[in-house]
C-alpha cells in the first residue's frame, strides 16, 4: 500500500511541479531488487530528476520472493540508460575462487537473457601468498537428521588444524585485529596483521550461512555443545532481562508511584536470587509501598527527581547509570550479549523518537514503553529488525546467519549449508506470467491490451 500510495502520489499534477523544482539527482542502490511497482515509481522520480544514477548487481538478485526481478534491470539498461559501466573487477576474493564462479554463473545467467559480460569477471588480486591451502572443499553430509551437529564437527576440525590459514584483508576483522602467526596458538595474540599476510585461521574468520533461522539456530546450538564460542543474531532484545529492568526502571522514572515498575524492578534485580524474600515483601508490605526502600528503586527516583524535563533517551542514559546496568548485565553471565542488549535498546530509542519527530507526533517515555511491550508480545515469526539482539559480532567467535542477512557482508571462510533446496510445489499456489515478452521500463505495470 506505501508503494503504490507513493505512486499515485508520484503521479499527482498538483504534486509533481513542486517535486520537479527539488530534485536535481535521484541515486538508486542495490537496483537489482528491484519489483515492477518500485521501477514504476523510480521511473516517475527519474522523469521529474535532471540525472538519475542506478547500482545494481543482476547477480545478486536474491528476494525474488518479495516481488524482486533482474529482468526489470536489464530492461533498464538496453531500453532507457544513456551509459552503463560494468564492474569486471573481484577486489576480495582468490583468483580460483573469482574463476569457478564465473564459469558457473555466467551460463546460468545468460539463459536468463543476461549477458556475460556483465556476470564474468576477473580476481584483482593476481599474486597469492603461499600457506593458504585450498580455496573450496565440499563436506558430505552422511544423515540428514544432524547436519548442525555435522556441520559443527567440521568447524571444530578447521579451528584444530594448524595448516588452516587466512589472508588479512583491508576493512576486515582479520586485519583490524591482532592475530597470532600460523606458527603461533590462536590464543597468543600479537599486532595487528598487515593487509595480505597470512595468518592462523580463528573462529571469528569463518561465517556459517543457513536458508532459514531455525537451522542457523541450531547450528549455533551445536557450536556451543562443542564448546566454540558462536554469534546469531536473533530475535528477544524486549524480552530479555536487561531490557525488563529498563523498562521497570523507565516507568519508575516516569511514575514514581508505579508499584509494579517497582516490584517489577525489584523481582528482575534481586528477586533471581532470593525469590522467597521478594515474594514476602511484595505480599506483607502495605498497598504501594512494596519495596519503596529499595536501593534501585530509590536511585530511580533521585534522579528522576533532579530530570523532570528528560526527553527518551536521555531518560534511558540516566536510567541504566542509576540502576548501574552495565554492571548488573556483567554479573547476569553472557555479558558481551547483555551489554550489546543495552547498546541496542538505546539505539531503539534513538530511532523511536526519530521516526515520532518525523510523523509530527510526541515522543515519549510512555511510547517508548509502549513500543517495548509491543516489541515483547509480537509473535515469534515476526522478523522485527527492532527486535533483534545486540550485535556481538567482534569478538572472536564463529558468525552464524541466514543467507539473506549475510548480504553485503564478507569473511574469510564461509560455509554454505542447505545449497540443495527445492521449495515445495503447492497446487494452491498461484505463478504470474506476463503477458509481454520484454518489460517496457517506462511503463513496468501496464500490460498489453488485446482484443478478442
Amino acid at each position: 500500500d506505501q508503494e503504490a500510495y507513493a505512486l499515485a502520489l508520484l503521479r499527482n499534477a498538483d504534486v509533481r511541479p513542486r517535486l520537479q523544482e527539488q530534485i536535481g539527482l535521484v541515486l538508486v542502490d542495490e537496483f537489482q531488487d528491484t519489483s515492477p511497482l518500485q521501477l514504476a515509481i523510480l521511473s516517475e522520480l527519474s522523469a521529474l530528476a535532471e540525472k538519475s544514477v542506478f547500482v545494481g548487481d543482476q547477480k545478486q538478485a536474491i528476494y525474488g520472493f518479495r516481488g524482486a526481478d533482474p529482468r526489470l534491470m536489464e530492461a533498464v539498461i538496453e531500453g532507457i540508460a544513456t551509459t552503463s559501466a560494468p564492474l569486471a573487477k573481484s577486489y576480495r576474493s582468490r583468483p580460483a575462487l573469482v574463476e569457478l564462479t564465473s564459469s558457473l554463473f555466467a551460463p546460468a545467467f545468460a539463459s536468463q537473457g543476461v549477458p556475460e559480460d556483465r556476470v564474468r569477471v576477473v580476481a584483482d588480486l593476481v599474486d597469492e601468498p603461499e600457506g593458504l591451502g585450498p580455496f573450496l572443499e565440499r563436506w558430505k553430509l552422511t544423515d540428514p537428521k544432524s547436519q548442525a551437529q555435522q556441520i559443527a564437527a567440521g568447524v571444530a576440525e578447521l579451528l584444530d588444524d594448524d595448516t588452516v590459514n587466512v589472508r588479512a584483508t583491508a576493512g576486515s576483522r582479520a586485519s583490524r585485529d591482532a592475530e597470532a602467526p600460523p606458527s603461533q596458538p590462536r590464543a597468543n595474540r600479537g599486532d595487528a596483521a598487515p593487509v595480505g599476510e597470512v595468518v592462523r585461521a580463528r573462529a571469528k574468520h569463518i561465517a556459517v550461512l543457513a536458508r532459514t533461522n531455525r537451522h542457523a539456530r541450531d547450528i549455533a546450538e551445536a557450536l556451543a555443545a562443542l564448546g566454540i564460542a558462536a554469534v546469531l543474531r536473533r530475535r528477544g532484545l524486549a524480552a530479555s532481562v536487561e531490557a525488563r529492568a529498563l523498562m521497570a526502571g523507565l516507568a519508575l522514572f516516569h511514575d514514581g508511584k508505579d508499584a509494579l515498575a517497582a516490584a517489577e524492578l525489584a523481582r528482575v534485580t534481586r528477586g533471581a536470587t532470593d525469590p522467597n524474600a521478594w515474594l514476602a515483601a511484595l505480599v506483607t508490605a502495605k498497598p504501594g509501598e512494596a519495596f519503596v526502600d529499595d536501593a534501585y528503586v530509590a536511585a530511580v527516583a533521585r534522579v528522576a527527581e533532579a530530570n523532570r524535563q528528560a526527553g527518551v533517551v536521555l531518560a534511558v542514559d540516566l536510567v541504566v547509570e542509576a540502576l548501574r546496568l552495565r554492571e548488573v548485565c556483567a554479573s547476569w553471565g553472557d555479558a558481551a550479549q547483555r551489554l550489546a542488549n543495552l547498546g541496542a535498546l538505546r539505539a531503539l530509542a534513538v530511532r523511536f523518537v526519530e521516526e515520532r519527530i518525523a510523523t509530527g507526533a510526541g515522543a515519549t517515555i510512555v511510547g517508548f514503553l509502549a513500543r517495548l511491550d509491543e516489541l515483547a508480545d509480537a509473535d515469534d515469526r515476526d522478523d522485527n529488525p527492532d527486535d533483534e539482539q545486540g550485535d556481538v559480532s567482534g569478538q572472536d567467535a564463529v558468525e552464524v546467519s541466514t543467507w539473506h542477512k549475510a548480504k553485503g557482508r564478507e569473511w574469510p571462510i564461509v560455509i554454505l549449508s542447505e545449497l540443495v533446496y527445492g521449495r515445495p510445489p503447492s497446487v494452491c499456489g498461484a505463478h504470474v506470467e506476463s503477458d509481454v515478452d520484454r518489460v517496457n521500463p517506462n511503463e513496468p505495470l501496464r500490460s498489453e491490451e488485446r482484443r478478442v
